[in-house]
């Protein structure tokens, strides 16, 4: 090598020594944080430390403290950036006020620093719901407000997600004696007597833990401005029949997608649900699995189409 080809190579090697800074503890806190809440899997405050710990290579009584501290900084940054504070709270697409999305923050933020002093076992789930009753808000409302603010503060992108209105119809023959079927047993659909009664809360909840949904209802709400409108159609159920040893239930239907401002069909896919039931599981069991089954299979199908756009 020539005495220029050594000079080059010396200067290079500055270069290619450099690597990229691995991500400091607030940042993985934000991204393990986000990733959770828009895949809305369960995550206990015990996990998050042990993720955390096994991340950052720092025993778990630093990692508790750390996280305390970056609580308080979540408070810190919103004081100090007003503005951007105000614009992030506007930017939701659902009605919270300053003053309900700061509440809620001081809620999330005091019930996260308890369950880390008891090292608690809760869901952090649970305390998104009980900082969104504390500050009047609906849970996902909160969730949303977090996600936004774990997005700013980390300069990422939130995925696009939508709100839906959610619609279950029922043309299935003797309707009532298959909703008696699905619900027998659950007390909380005394009022119920139809199968869509019984579905479409069940239906509309699945969705609303969606990763691609900001939120989802199943009656129109003030404030409250769906993008789309999924229907459920039901068509056709046989009837449980044993082979083997095992339940066996099908039905069939349709699940469309609407644009609400234009009424334009989006999307229209069949929904076929064949599920199987063992015969030593209890009668009023079935019926929950068997729903379970119809609404895990419909959010496949919004978010196949969701995927796809």
């Amino acid at each position: 090598m020539s005495s220029y080809g050594w000079w080059f190579a010396l200067l290079a090697l500055p270069v290619l020594a450099q690597e990229k800074p691995a991500p400091t503890f607030e940042e993985q806190t934000r991204q393990i944080l986000r990733s959770h809440l828009q895949q809305a899997e369960e995550l206990k405050v015990g996990e998050l430390v042990d993720e955390l710990s096994r991340e950052t290579r720092l025993p778990r009584e630093q990692v508790q403290v750390r996280l305390a501290a970056w609580l308080d900084s979540m408070e810190v940054w919103r004081k100090q950036r007003r503005s951007e504070w105000e614009k992030l709270v506007k930017s939701g697409g659902v009605q919270t006020s300053a003053k309900e999305a700061e509440k809620f923050l001081r809620q999330f933020a005091a019930q996260a620093r308890q369950a880390l002093e008891k090292q608690s076992e809760r869901p952090l789930e649970d305390l998104v719901d009980e900082a969104a009753k504390k500050a009047q808000v609906l849970t996902y409302q909160g969730r949303d407000l977090l996600l936004r603010l774990l997005s700013e503060q980390e300069g990422g992108a939130l995925p696009e997600k939508v709100g839906l209105l959610v619609e279950v119809q029922s043309r299935l023959k003797d309707d009532h004696a298959i909703w008696s079927l699905l619900a027998r047993g659950e007390r909380r659909l005394r009022d119920e007597t139809t199968v869509a009664g019984y579905l479409s809360p069940l239906v509309t909840e699945e969705l609303a833990h969606s990763p691609r949904a900001r939120w989802a209802i199943g009656q129109p709400k003030a404030g409250l401005e769906p993008d789309w409108r999924l229907v459920l159609e039901l068509e056709e159920l046989e009837y449980p029949r044993t082979e083997a040893g095992t339940l066996r239930q099908f039905l069939t239907g349709q699940v469309v997608l609407y644009e609400m401002k234009t009424g334009l069909e989006l999307y229209r896919q069949p929904l076929r649900v064949n599920s199987h039931v063992s015969e030593k599981v209890e009668e009023t069991e079935r019926g929950p699995r068997f729903a379970g089954d119809i609404t895990r299979r419909t959010r496949e199908i919004f978010e196949a189409y969701w995927s796809s756009k």
